[in-house]
């Protein structure tokens, strides 16, 4: 069985995953919190970034698999 320590230890890659992309593009960040974790309509942001919906969605997509690959890297 998984312990606590295993739950903190996700907890602080996804932290550091996450720091990682925030310095490393931080519109890419913010775009994907505010999506996924506000629940802020795509339409809203899109006008907040002067981007297209279609750009918005593609941000979240290829955000969310740069998030996986980084995850799998550092939990092999």
């Amino acid at each position: 069985s998984r312990g606590l320590g295993d739950v903190y230890k996700r907890q602080g890659y996804l932290q550091s995953i996450f720091e990682k992309l925030r310095e490393k593009n931080r519109t890419n960040y913010e775009i994907y919190v505010s999506v996924t974790l506000y629940d802020i309509p795509t339409r809203l942001v899109a006008r907040h970034y002067h981007i297209t919906e279609n750009n918005v969605n593609n941000r979240v997509m290829r955000t969310r698999r740069w998030l996986a690959r980084e995850y799998k890297k550092i939990t092999r």
